[in-house]
């Protein structure tokens, strides 16, 4: 399958939160505490987990560029990742950020937010830009951009099914010439 440009992985991780942002808008205060299928993480704390999924596009640019080259790409970055060491860290930054705001409305206020700030960011940055992830790794943003797409995907799909939503994602990235799929 041919890479997508990287408008169009921008293009996609904005849809992807889109699907997300329309989830959560559609809940109401109470379901805030509700489990979901991340079992760290309740409606709330996987709203926390959306919004540094896209945040760290923000911050890692904020920061200075590391010296090239990079070491890492898409595929690299998940392996370079201990998810069962991180997952405590992970659980509990999510929820610290989601403690942040006070109410529903607020929480899908401040991920509109941050997700159009991410999405402006990632633009304007371009796909040579390097960032270096908090572990340590070094790669462009042409392979950034696809990781936060993957997050946003895999845990939109939990909050549209929290949401009582028929799941969807963006089948760009399954080489579909539909613009959604449906997901069991």
């Amino acid at each position: 399958m041919t890479p997508l440009p990287y408008g169009a992985v921008v293009a996609s991780l904005d849809e992807e939160c889109g699907r997300a942002e329309e989830a959560l808008r559609s809940l109401d205060d109470d379901d805030l505490g509700r489990p979901t299928r991340c079992p760290a993480w309740d409606v709330r704390g996987l709203t926390g987990h959306l919004i540094r999924d896209v945040d760290r596009i923000v911050a890692y640019l904020e920061a200075p560029a590391p010296d090239p080259p990079a070491d890492t790409d898409a595929i690299a970055y998940f392996r370079g990742f201990d998810p069962v060491a991180a997952a405590p860290g992970v659980a509990r930054r999510s929820m610290e950020t989601a403690a942040a705001f006070a109410t529903l409305d607020d929480l899908a206020d401040g991920f509109a937010r941050i997700r159009r700030d991410a999405v402006r960011a990632a633009t304007v940055a371009g796909p040579d830009r390097l960032i270096a992830v908090s572990w340590g790794q070094r790669l462009a943003m042409a392979d950034y951009v696809p990781t936060r797409v993957v997050e946003m995907t895999v845990h939109g799909l939990d909050l549209q099914r929290r949401a009582g939503r028929q799941a969807e994602l963006v089948t760009q990235w399954l080489g579909d010439d539909d613009s959604s799929r449906a997901v069991d």
